[in-house]
């Protein structure tokens, strides 16, 4: 599931880090919280997989098991690997080894729970299917915004990535945005910005529907087995 991610921080951070110009701050704050507010509505539909595989685990590992400087080393080290395609165990275990021993594994997952996600994912078929699907809605939005991510460091310090790689805190994640697009005003000008930021919100937007009405057919799907014995009760009924 690691190509999900790497599809959706393309979409969301590359892409707001490359273009630029220069306009009133209000409208730069009032843009960077806008699409704050879409980003979280997307994480928001994320499908449980991605809590047992691929980057996010890595995130709730940080959250629940470091603190001080080993969670700022740890932050650093996932920061850093952003532009990694293949995350492998070797970068899993360099994350982990900044906050815990592992060598004591038993007393690790006592100590920190998160980590048995990380060692021991439990992935159904219905969750690689689940993830597909989400991965398959993220494709229809790379070639717009594609062009638009060259890069993505520079603007924001570690602790704004981590916010916008995790969906971990608004507050971050609004600064980390304005300071891209407060770039974007000063080397471009506005129509490049206005183009940018309106393809932007229509992006999240479009995705935001098209994943709610897929959760709606998968609601609909396990509540179907329900509906159809109270079917069969309201006929013996009658």
């Amino acid at each position: 599931m690691n190509f999900v991610f790497i599809i959706l921080f393309c979409i969301v951070f590359g892409s707001i880090i490359n273009e630029g110009w220069i306009i009133r701050p209000s409208s730069i704050d009032e843009d960077a919280t806008e699409l704050t507010r879409l980003f979280e509505e997307f994480w928001s539909f994320k499908p449980d997989v991605l809590k047992e595989e691929g980057p996010l685990v890595i995130c709730q590992f940080i959250d629940q098991c470091c603190k001080d400087e080993d969670r700022s080393r740890a932050i650093s080290a996932l920061v850093d690997s952003t532009d990694k395609v293949n995350i492998n165990e070797d970068y899993n275990n360099g994350i982990i080894n900044e906050c815990i021993n592992t060598t004591d594994l038993k007393e690790s997952i006592q100590s920190c729970p998160s980590i048995r996600h990380i060692l021991y994912p439990v992935i159904t078929e219905q969750d690689s299917l689940d993830g597909i699907e989400f991965a398959n809605i993220l494709i229809n939005y790379t070639a717009t915004v594609g062009k638009l991510a060259n890069h993505e460091d520079g603007f924001c310090n570690n602790e704004e990535i981590y916010a916008v790689r995790c969906s971990s805190n608004a507050k971050l994640i609004t600064s980390c945005f304005t300071k891209s697009l407060q770039n974007m005003y000063d080397e471009n000008d506005y129509e490049v910005y206005r183009r940018f930021v309106m393809e932007a919100k229509r992006n999240f937007t479009d995705a935001n529907q098209q994943l709610f009405q897929l959760e709606m057919k998968k609601m609909q799907k396990q509540m179907k087995p329900f509906f159809h014995v109270l079917s069969k009760y309201y006929s013996k009924k009658h």
